[in-house]
């Protein structure tokens, strides 16, 4: 079974601890899009020379998107980070599969705070 691109039971439960205020969690949502715009970027720059850059990289992606519900950018990110960790060569097509995730994560939590 694979992972749902995004687990709106966790983004409802931010909700819940940020006091339920919409406007913060818009915020916040706001802020992990361009984090995550950022740590894509920097795991395709450090892929291929710098093992630990990259790892760190796919740890902060990997730990912000399960904060907000991005399920299978996490679980991607995860099997990226112990790939890393293990001495795994990074392929062209993971690249362009986290960036197709992130993506779809992004995506998602806009149209879940546009109400679409």
């Amino acid at each position: 079974m694979s992972e749902p691109i995004l687990d709106v039971a966790v983004v409802d439960e931010l909700q819940e601890t940020l006091g339920g205020d919409p406007a913060i969690l818009e915020e916040l949502i706001g802020t992990f899009i361009d984090d995550a715009a950022e740590l894509v970027a920097s795991a395709k720059s450090t892929a291929f020379d710098d093992a630990d850059g990259f790892r760190r990289a796919v740890h902060s992606l990997k730990t912000t998107s399960a904060t907000f519900g991005a399920s299978k950018l996490s679980s991607m990110c995860r099997h990226l980070e112990i790939g890393a960790r293990e001495g795994a060569t990074v392929q062209p097509e993971d690249l362009d599969a986290l960036a197709a995730a992130s993506q779809e994560a992004t995506s998602a939590l806009q149209r879940l705070t546009n109400g679409n």
